[in-house]
């Protein structure tokens, strides 16, 4: 496809840049629907990218649905009329119609299965496949693996677990170390050196089968829920394709430069000097600041806030000020907004339409009439960091940081890398304040609880 860069001279000796910007053209549409086109590569999108993905095929997020079909080994998405549900433990597939099917052995769902919130149980089993650890159960549908320190090779627990004699990985920290017992003495299955064996143990004996040298290899092989490779797309056409559009551009400007200077029959540097002389003159701003909805003024926020992200905020805060004509003060609203005055960060969990975020976003407009707070609807710690004002009194406010149906491990770790940030940002006397609404069954898996710690 390259070989359209020689066609740029004709041989009337005057290069057509009309022509030659149509024919790359050309070129880039085929490669692009070329890549398009390949629907076996077709992933189906991660908790992160649903939202985005659903809103853009369906409009409605709720039946926007995305599942692995075994007819055709492959991902495909549709828009259903409702979102389904499975038990804890299963999940759905296509096969002719949608078809209930178990988690795979590597993975578990300990609550409900939603289709329109991910294509596969949610959480990965653990490998037990850390220094010492051996598999004492391999976990059913709706529980991780559980791990046990191998006593037959004089590894015992760096911390002593709850049971005593396995660890939930999820829960505890399972690391093992080699422990040394005096001459004479082994490692018994209690964890003990003892010189002779006892007649009765608190802890089950290890016996080894295949399956216990087998699961780290085969961890690495499995299909984990049928997904597709990540780097499943044709890198050669994606940079043929970068490649063409950079030629394109380059030529537009070539082109438009020819014009410009034909058209106004002035060189480049005579064009630059009068530039030059334009650049001296500058326009006086307006003492008048407009006040957002937000609170914040139009000089402070279009220089750090994006025009569209600011109109969303609004459009967010404009919302729940109407339905705040409606609110009715409870138990619970006062708690939260006790809380806030002594806390830099508080969250609220609660089971669906238990009025999270109506408590959040009264507490929010109460920080704002008592106290002149901004309030600031945001979706990430990166946001908070990107629209901080330190000398401006800031609330912010974000529903279901780490996900609203399941949760999505690249928030997760996004909150885990500004830990430090939010620590310092967030202090209980500071003038920022931070607001998080999570599900009950996200909070009780422990990802909202460790912002706690903040």
């Amino acid at each position: 496809m390259c070989v359209v860069f020689k066609m740029i001279m004709r041989t009337n000796g005057k290069t057509q840049f009309d022509d030659l910007i149509h024919q790359y053209l050309i070129i880039v549409v085929i490669v692009t629907v070329v890549i398009a086109d390949n629907k076996t590569l077709f992933k189906c999108p991660g908790p992160s990218q649903w939202k985005f993905r659903a809103k853009s095929e369906c409009k409605d997020t709720d039946k926007y649905i995305c599942l692995f079909d075994e007819n055709g080994q492959k991902d495909e998405e549709f828009c259903g009329s409702w979102p389904d549900f499975e038990n804890p433990g299963y999940k759905q597939i296509l096969l002719g119609g949608t078809t209930i099917k178990p988690c795979s052995e590597d993975r578990y769902q300990p609550f409900i299965f939603w289709t329109n919130g991910s294509s596969k149980c949610v959480f990965e089993k653990e490998n037990c496949n850390q220094e010492g650890q051996v598999t004492h159960s391999n976990g059913t549908l709706q529980t991780n693996r559980i791990c046990r320190c191998d006593y037959k090779n004089n590894y015992d627990y760096v911390f002593k677990p709850k049971n005593g004699c396995f660890c939930l990985p999820s829960e505890e920290d399972c690391s093992c170390y080699v422990k040394s017992c005096q001459f004479g003495y082994i490692l018994s299955r209690d964890y003990e050196c003892l010189k002779d064996s006892k007649l009765k143990y608190n802890c089950p004996e290890i016996y080894r089968d295949s399956t216990d040298n087998e699961i780290s290899r085969t961890t690495i092989i499995s299909l984990v829920e049928h997904v597709t490779p990540a780097d499943s797309v044709e890198w050669l056409a994606v940079i043929v394709t970068f490649v063409c559009i950079i030629a394109v551009l380059v030529l537009f400007v070539v082109y438009c430069l020819r014009k410009y200077r034909d058209t106004f029959g002035v060189s480049l540097k005579s064009r630059y000097m009068q530039d030059e002389v334009v650049r001296h003159y500058s326009p006086k701003k307006s003492n008048e600041l407009q006040t957002r909805k937000n609170g914040l003024s139009k000089y402070e926020t279009t220089c750090i806030i994006p025009k569209d992200v600011l109109d969303l905020q609004e459009n967010e805060i404009t919302k729940w000020r109407t339905k705040q004509m409606l609110f009715v003060e409870t138990t619970a609203s006062k708690k939260v907004s006790a809380d806030m005055n002594t806390n830099g960060l508080v969250i609220i969990s609660g089971p669906p339409g238990s009025g999270k975020s109506a408590i959040a976003y009264n507490t929010a407009f109460m920080l704002e009439k008592n106290e002149e707070f901004k309030i600031l609807p945001v979706s990430s710690p990166e946001e908070i960091r990107k629209y901080l004002l330190p000398e401006t009194k800031q609330v912010f406010v974000i529903d279901d940081p780490v996900g609203k149906y399941t949760v999505d491990e690249t928030c997760v770790q996004g909150w885990k890398n500004e830990e430090t940030f939010i620590k310092q940002t967030f202090p209980a006397w500071a003038n920022t304040k931070l607001i998080l609404t999570c599900r009950t069954y996200i909070y009780n898996s422990g990802f909202c609880r460790r912002n706690e710690e903040y």
